[in-house]
């Protein structure tokens, strides 16, 4: 799967940053195309990055993470619908890996499993701000239906 300059990576968790390290949906070659939560509220996000690990953000550890890409200099990370940062980043080069929720796949093998609880989780298109707000509210809205929302 290449997930290039035009992608996104989505993740509802109902559980808090564990204390060991974890990548909840990813793959990567050299650390790129990953969305990982890291030990304590540390969190590394990156899709088809350069750079590899990513920015280090600071948030609490539930509810939808979504890192999107829609240009090939900026990614931009998104907590519950709303921006928390936009990163100049440079993308980075294809990887031949699949995508695996609940780790990261490194050639064939799964790396940093994430012992988080999974809600929701999905790839796709890089999107909007107006986008992901709207991806948001209809996530939680199925995840209150559900009985499980955070």
């Amino acid at each position: 799967m290449f997930i290039g300059e035009n992608a996104s990576l989505h993740y509802y968790s109902k559980t808090a940053t564990p204390a060991s390290e974890g990548i909840d949906i990813g793959l990567y070659a050299l650390r790129t195309n990953w969305l990982g939560i890291k030990l304590g509220s540390n969190s590394y996000s990156s899709v088809s990055d350069s750079d590899g690990g990513g920015t280090p953000e600071t948030y609490t550890a539930t509810g939808l993470f979504t890192v999107s890409r829609n240009s090939p200099t900026q990614r931009s990370l998104y907590k519950n619908g709303v921006l928390v940062r936009d990163t100049l980043s440079a993308v980075g080069f294809p990887v031949a890996n699949n995508l695996y929720i609940g780790a990261a796949n490194n050639a064939g093998s799964p790396n940093y499993p994430s012992s988080r609880n999974c809600a929701y989780a999905a790839i796709g298109l890089g999107l909007t701000a107006d986008e992901e707000a709207a991806q948001y509210t209809i996530v939680q809205a199925f995840q209150t239906a559900l009985g499980r929302a955070v």
